[in-house]
């Protein structure tokens, strides 16, 4: 059975269970469908790196932050307390390259920007010596880990 990316787009909208990456070559870029939500793009960013962790090892180092999400009172409550701050970004790389002591990434999609808390935060970190970088879809996010880990 064939499909065209739309027809498939259509038929994932309907199952949210289900994400399609379309990978362009089989060690380079990230493409998802269109409509692909923020997780979508976080999550294939997360597999390219653990499949890319042999070609770039600090890659193996590489977590996300669990700071944004929708929680009722209880659990932000319990997160809060135990240190979850508003304004941090999803992804850090603990790892000294290019003069900074790690890479945080915040990752958006479409029109979405940035919070002010998310600017304050990042410029607080970027002071203390950390590299910031908001980007726009999981392949901006796979290019600046390129960039940052090659010398």
């Amino acid at each position: 059975m064939n499909f065209t990316t739309e027809e498939l787009a259509r038929m994932l909208r309907k199952n949210d269970q289900l994400t399609l990456e379309i990978v362009t070559e089989p060690d380079r870029g990230i493409v998802l469908i269109p409509g692909s939500n923020e997780h979508d793009h976080q999550a294939a960013l997360i597999r390219w790196a653990r499949n890319h962790a042999d070609q770039y090892p600090p890659l193996a180092l590489l977590h996300a932050i669990p700071n944004g999400g929708q929680r009722g009172k209880a659990q932000a409550a319990k997160l809060k307390a135990e240190g979850v701050k508003a304004g941090i970004p999803d992804l850090f790389l603990p790892v000294a390259r290019r003069g900074a002591h790690g890479l945080y990434l915040e990752l958006k999609v479409g029109s979405n920007k940035p919070s002010n808390e998310q600017v304050k935060v990042m410029g607080q970190l970027e002071e203390a010596g950390y590299l910031c970088r908001v980007c726009y879809g999981a392949e901006a996010a796979r290019l600046h880990l390129v960039w940052y880990l090659t010398p």
